[in-house]
């Protein structure tokens, strides 16, 4: 947001109209080494250090530096170094202070409004100030290069305009309390959430143990059903205001769990409402803790999940479950009332999801390691035009496609509708008879143009198998699957899957035997076997799936290039490799060449039915035949009467060219 003017000053009086604060915080100077007044702002932008009170502190806005009163520095810089050197006295706004009451170290450059020098925070850090800083129209600094609002500053003047009871959000809200559940690692708690990406599902701030260790081990893990012994559920409850959170009987944690889905809105699959199978129910409501500001609490569940059985009807295939928290009390109501869309945690700080498949390679999951989601238009009655996502962490230096294939299988109802659609996708490839399986091809892939009657869905799975070749000893990767419904851009919902390598694999590599049979016009191809139990793969050229077993009995007259996929069926490891095999019927040599009258065709042909050579030339395109005995290793032709030229020599046998030269006659 930009307010320009010839000095900045209009801009700066304006922001105060609407809320704003002085970025070094409402005293003169906050936030320099010498100040002591009330406590400064912390350079820290890591919400987990026990420094950090961005929230608090200086101008509560996050996406603004920690900052001293700029325009101290600048008035030090204009100094003439004899006023310096000789410690003369002169005036600084309200104060008046010597060179010997305040050490100069920092100065910002009047050119590039850089901050140079050692100036720290109340707790000794260097400052990390941007010419972005400098420049804010609510900074102290030179009046003329003041230019805009950070996105955090603007964000808060509509708040205040809409006066909403969060006009003080999103970065924080000082008056009253404010509990949140954390979307993900960069969440701050802005209502919306415009900090976690649109990537709504992956909750730092609840985990799942199989054993009641969550306090201690904050990791998650996939629940383990067992009728007799629950699993546990640990909800991370932050209160991020400044005032410390006072619990009552009516204030609750409610947590809700739904099979593993990419649209599973409110109150639909959370509320138990589904049936044969129930897809989704409630766990259990607790009561709040007390919470002291700027700190969290631990909220442990006991959950019996279902029984796997009871969902094998829609699919065999692993399938997890989604986990709902919801913080209700009336000290915090929810800044947007619940709906049945799919966006209540991007609007309310209450509400979290985690919706995460933990795919351990180290489990042996079978020849397609992965897991089961839910997709589709299970919530709304009128149809759904969708698309699905599929994507690596943003930056992520070494994503999973390096080291892995990743194969999206959808049921047949889904399949159907993806036919029905067109096919659409983009960096994608069919696996062909492989059965309803997609193959992503780059990190930016993507289905789409299926749509989804209302109440309408179906399942996707996704596997990684890993290759033997490529793989390396990075210990962890993480894969998102993303929904959206094509014509309104709404993100419906998701799945990430974290994904773990086996250790300390041995490794194997597809190897290939090739048998020639001439008396049959066959060739055998024989895949060295590897020392534990796998399928074998055979593919065309145009990657058709020709043939599953370790031996490929092929035509030997054609030659032709193989690709031969080994599959471990533990775990899914693979590897690749291609061969080549020849025909036996060959256009062996022509001697001579360049020839002027006569040339010998060498050739091999035996078992054949039938078969000729053809001369043509590429000048005319006229051509001749010469039919040869098929059992004879040549035959003599006499080119005399041909013109100088070049021309292509064929070998066909029983219909089929097999092989080509080129001849020269001069």
């Amino acid at each position: 947001m930009s307010f320009l003017d010839d000095s900045g000053i209009i801009g700066h009086e304006v922001g105060h109209l609407f809320a704003l604060k002085h970025t070094h915080g409402a005293g003169y100077g906050q936030g320099a080494a010498w100040w002591s007044g009330p406590p400064c702002e912390s350079v820290t932008r890591d919400i987990n250090d026990p420094d950090f009170n961005a929230f608090c502190v200086g101008d509560d806005v996050l996406d603004t530096n920690a900052v001293p009163d700029l325009r101290y520095e600048q008035l030090y810089e204009k100094i003439d170094s004899l006023m310096i050197n000789y410690g003369y006295t002169f005036d600084q706004a309200e104060d008046s202070l010597t060179y010997s009451d305040y050490q100069f170290n920092a100065y910002l450059d009047s050119i590039t409004m850089a901050y140079i020098g050692d100036g720290e925070d109340c707790y000794g850090t260097p400052y990390t100030i941007t010419p972005a800083d400098a420049t804010n129209l609510m900074a102290y600094a030179d009046w003329k290069k003041m230019d805009h609002f950070s996105i955090g500053q603007a964000i808060r003047m509509r708040e205040y305009i809409e006066d909403k009871p969060s006009k003080f959000n999103p970065i924080t809200n000082t008056e009253g309390v404010d509990l949140m559940v954390a979307n993900s690692l960069n969440d701050i708690g802005a209502e919306p959430d415009i900090h976690s990406n649109m990537i709504l599902w992956r909750s730092p701030d609840i985990w799942v143990r199989n054993q009641a260790d969550g306090f201690t081990i904050q990791e998650n893990q996939n629940p383990e059903y067992d009728p007799n012994n629950p699993a546990y559920v640990y909800v991370k409850i932050r209160n991020r205001s400044c005032q410390d959170f006072v619990a009552t009987p009516i204030d609750t944690l409610k947590l809700h769990w739904a099979k593993a889905s990419t649209s599973s809105g409110w109150p639909t699959l959370w509320d138990g409402s589904t049936s044969n199978p129930t897809l989704g129910a409630p766990i259990n409501a607790v009561n709040l803790p007390n919470i002291a500001a700027g700190e969290s609490e631990i909220v442990e569940f006991e959950w019996y999940p279902p029984n796997p059985v009871d969902f094998e009807s829609i699919s065999n295939d692993p399938w997890h479950f989604c986990l709902l928290a919801r913080i209700l009390s009336p000290q915090d109501p929810m800044n947007v009332l619940e709906q049945a869309g799919q966006n209540n945690a991007y609007y309310n700080n209450n509400i979290a999801n985690k919706n995460i498949s933990i795919v351990d390679i180290n489990e042996d999951l079978g020849e397609d390691p992965g897991a089961t989601v839910l997709i589709g238009n299970p919530v709304k009655t009128y149809p759904v035009l969708t698309e699905f996502e599929f994507f690596p962490p943003q930056n992520d230096p070494h994503p999973i496609l390096n080291e892995a294939e990743v194969i999206v299988t959808l049921d047949d109802h889904t399949w159907n509708l993806w036919l029905a659609g067109g096919k659409k996708g983009t960096a994608i490839r069919e696996v062909k008879g492989g059965g309803n399986k997609l193959r992503i091809l780059s990190d930016d892939a993507k289905i789409s143009n299926i749509k989804f009657g209302g109440k309408e869905w179906g399942t996707m799975h996704l596997s990684f198998n890993f290759l033997t070749e490529e793989v390396t000893n990075k210990p962890n990767y993480l894969y998102h699957l993303k929904q959206i419904e094509s014509e309104s851009g709404i993100v419906t919902g998701g799945e990430s899957y974290e994904i773990i390598p086996k250790f300390n694999r041995l490794m194997f590599m597809a190897q290939v035997d090739q048998v020639n049979n001439t008396t049959n016009q066959t060739s055998i191809l024989q895949a060295t076997a590897i020392n534990e139990p796998a399928i074998y793969n055979w593919y065309d050229e145009e990657g058709n799936l020709m043939h599953s077993g370790q031996q490929l009995n092929v035509n030997s007259a054609i030659a032709q290039t193989y690709k031969l996929e080994i599959i471990a069926e533990a775990d899914g490891y693979k590897d690749y490799t291609n061969i080549y095999a020849d025909s036996s019927y060959k256009l062996q040599s022509l001697s001579p060449n360049p020839a002027s009258s006569q040339v010998t065709v060498n050739y091999q042909t035996a078992g054949a039915d039938s078969g000729y050579i053809n001369i043509t030339s590429t000048q005319t395109a006229i051509s001749n035949n010469y039919i040869l005995d098929v059992n004879a290793a040549s035959v003599n032709i006499d080119v005399s009467a041909y013109p100088t030229g070049t021309y292509v020599v064929a070998l066909t046998c029983n219909g089929e060219i097999l092989a080509t030269k080129n001849l020269i006659i001069q």
